[in-house]
């Protein structure tokens, strides 16, 4: 197993150091250890860091682990997220996804309005990891500090993985959804219920469908609209949602010089420096 240092507790000490007037950087986190509750805390990389609630989140990926003796004697049974309380706490297990092998979305997802369009003012940290075959999404209820579960396709018939998601109120309708973006699928969404335990309405059917093996790497709202790109062997796509009641999704930009490797990752809204308004940053 290679060991691993993140940016997350190099960077809370380095911060009390600086304020301190000193420069010294050390290592907060190495693969390989045991929390306070005797659960091993692993993995090969971290995926994200995401702040929530006076925590810090950190999610990871068993992407090609060379020791499988962890999986093999229990020490872990799929990909992990791990909290962190403050710069002088100790990184603790917040949640392990069986016999998942990456955390490939983990964010806080902000709601404003639900599934009826009443308003709201909610905002919650969700995982989505990498499946041989199911559609699983994670949701903290903040509440009792327990994640909940929900197995959204239990038959997926391909691995399913969820590298972007984002939330965009419909500037037609007024409805607001989450959107996801699924691998060789194309994007899905969903509706934010506060009466359910998993907070979401599913929908199984695709908003739009996207060429085989395509992943969707990102989402961007620009100007109100919502965009997203799409990558595979060297092709990039991105797409933009033209809102309504019966909506659809036009390809506003597409290249196919890239490598046979190279992917698009993602996107990003900045000021429009030569006028009023935003642009797309690929």
């Amino acid at each position: 197993m290679k060991p691993i240092f993140t940016g997350i507790g190099i960077l809370l000490i380095a911060m009390a150091s600086f304020a301190q007037n000193e420069s010294h950087w050390s290592p907060n986190f190495s693969a390989g250890q045991i929390d306070d509750n005797g659960e091993y805390l692993g993995g090969t990389e971290i995926m994200y860091l995401i702040p929530h609630n006076g925590k810090i989140y950190a999610a990871n990926s068993y992407w090609q682990e060379s020791d499988q003796s962890i999986f093999n004697n229990g020490l872990v049974t799929g990909t992990q997220v791990f909290e962190l309380d403050g710069p002088n706490a100790d990184w603790q297990e917040s949640l392990e996804m069986p016999d998942c092998l990456r955390t490939d979305f983990l964010g806080v997802l902000h709601f404003t309005r639900d599934y009826r369009g009443r308003a709201v003012d909610d905002r919650l940290l969700v995982a989505f990891p990498t499946h041989v075959s199911q559609l699983r999404a994670y949701v903290l209820d903040d509440n009792i500090g327990q994640w909940h579960e929900e197995i959204v396709v239990p038959n997926a018939n391909s691995v399913v993985s969820i590298r972007a998601a984002a939330v965009h109120t419909d500037g037609v309708t007024g409805r607001q959804f989450l959107f996801f973006g699924l691998r060789g699928l194309g994007i899905g969404r969903a509706q934010y219920n506060p009466n359910k335990p998993g907070k979401f309405n599913w929908n199984g059917t695709p908003e739009l469908t996207v060429p085989p093996n395509f992943r969707i790497t990102g989402f961007s709202i620009v100007n109100g609209q919502l965009y997203a790109s799409s990558s595979e062997g060297g092709t990039a796509i991105i797409y933009r949602r033209i809102d309504g009641p019966d909506p659809n999704w036009e390809v506003g930009w597409t290249d196919a010089s890239g490598a046979p490797k190279s992917d698009m990752r993602g996107l990003s809204a900045l000021p429009n420096p030569n006028g009023s308004g935003e642009g797309l940053w690929v």
